[in-house]
């Protein structure tokens, strides 16, 4: 029985596609790409002689101000830029950072100059070296040490992470927040009978109990403050801080 995707396939490797390639473009397995590759008479494609970082080079472009474009595969539906080579796929961030520092990426990767998906070596930054120069940003403008811990416990030692303003955030409770509106957990009911909910820290009221804390939190006081800072309480030793976008819990009688 011939390969559902036979004449796709055919279509590709006479582009002088590889067989992996093949198959990471259709999302079929590679070693059926072989026997039509072999029925078609097309000879295997010589392994590639550029090193990766060469091949990077290929598929950019430079623009003003220093960014540089990527031309190439970009991720769907995401558009980060991709770099398939010898069977394997890099993102191009990474192998901008490599060609730039010498060593590996570590965690999110990604240019920090403002130009989405800019691949420039001289953008680029890992987690480490963005959580750094961001962190340096807010105390040049005069912006506190980060708390210990985050108002749901988390060792901020480990999880502080900073926006480009150099505000703050716990990035546990960050990924909490996505997990939790991904689940779209259902509200449940306090003992006492009243509606549990998760909101978005915006949607805060007065007279809210914060559930999501160490310790309850009776909301008195809201303050919004540039950025997106949501500040619940300010000044008091049951102060919440956090962002407008992020999730909590609370109880509304």
């Amino acid at each position: 029985m011939p390969h559902p995707k036979r004449q796709e396939i055919a279509a590709l490797l006479r582009k002088g596609l590889t067989n992996a390639a093949v198959a990471r473009e259709l999302g079929c397995d590679r070693h059926s790409v072989g026997p039509i590759r072999k029925a078609l008479g097309l000879p295997n494609v010589p392994r590639q002689p550029l090193t990766l970082e060469q091949k990077w080079e290929t598929f950019t472009r430079p623009l003003p101000d220093g960014h540089v474009e990527w031309t190439g595969e970009r991720q769907r539906p995401s558009g980060t830029p991709v770099l398939g080579y010898r069977e394997e796929t890099h993102t191009a961030a990474r192998v901008a950072f490599r060609i730039r520092h010498g060593r590996e990426a570590s965690g999110y990767t990604y240019a920090d100059c403002g130009l989405k998906h800019c691949v420039a070596p001289d953008h680029v930054e890992d987690e480490p070296m963005r959580t750094r120069n961001r962190e340096q940003l807010r105390y040049l403008g005069g912006g506190p040490e980060h708390k210990e811990h985050c108002v749901r416990g988390h060792d901020l030692s480990a999880h502080v992470r900073y926006e480009p303003d150099g505000v703050a955030y716990c990035s546990a409770c960050k990924a909490d927040d996505k997990r939790r509106a991904r689940d779209n957990r259902p509200a449940t009911a306090t003992p006492e009978g009243n509606p549990v909910q998760t909101i978005q820290a915006h949607q805060l009221q007065q007279g809210d109990v914060i559930t999501s804390t160490p310790e309850p939190v009776t909301v008195r006081v809201i303050e919004q403050r540039p950025g997106g800072v949501h500040i619940t309480n300010p000044g008091d030793p049951d102060e919440v801080d956090g962002r407008a976008w992020q999730w909590v819990t609370v109880d509304r009688a």
